[in-house]
């Protein structure tokens, strides 16, 4: 435990306070909940990461439970429409939407052993940016272009069906009349 506070400290020190505890709702069901909550916060005061960008007490929800779940899922993930829904998380649409990631210097800048070929070492953006291009996430906006507008373009210009409609849309993107929302941090 000494050795964890001498490493937050010593982060902190390093990083002008950018050390961040993230907790979430579940703590809220243990008995004296807010000493738990005001110990972080002590650790924050102490080592300057209260009011920085990066730093802080970050606090988060989402694992509560809820009844009756399968009506209010119907309705929440439009389930009558299509399944299974393509959810966006909440992180990555907080951390590009807000503009966290100008603050992040990504691995590289703390993290030796990161700077290799590859993947690693890559700023968190950039991977980001690169999870969406490939679809592995769903990210919203998805494109410069309203998408609506992008539907009326598509009508216009004869497709039909489904396969046609992201025939067409894969069309530009691959020839730059349609971008991705998100780019790479290299690009900014």
């Amino acid at each position: 435990m000494i050795q964890f506070a001498r490493e937050w400290a010593s982060t902190a020190e390093l990083t002008d306070g950018k050390c961040s505890i993230i907790i979430g709702a579940g703590v809220n069901h243990w008995y004296h909940n807010n000493l738990i909550y005001r110990a972080g916060i002590v650790a924050l005061m102490l080592c300057g990461c209260v009011g920085r960008n990066g730093g802080g007490l970050n606090h988060y929800v989402g694992q509560e439970k809820l009844a009756p779940v399968a009506p209010w899922g119907t309705i929440a993930f439009a389930l009558d429409w299509i399944k299974p829904p393509r959810l966006q998380n909440a992180p990555s649409f907080h951390y590009v939407h807000s503009d966290q990631w100008h603050y992040d210097a990504g691995p590289s800048a703390y993290d030796l052993a990161t700077k290799t070929d590859g993947d690693k070492g890559l700023h968190p953006m950039d991977m980001q940016a690169k999870a969406v291009r490939l679809g592995w996430p769903p990210f919203y906006p998805q494109f410069k272009k309203n998408t609506l507008d992008l539907m009326q373009e598509a009508a216009a210009a004869g497709p039909t069906d489904e396969k046609a409609v992201n025939d067409f849309v894969v069309e530009k993107l691959k020839s730059g009349d349609l971008e991705f929302s998100i780019r790479d941090t290299s690009s900014f």
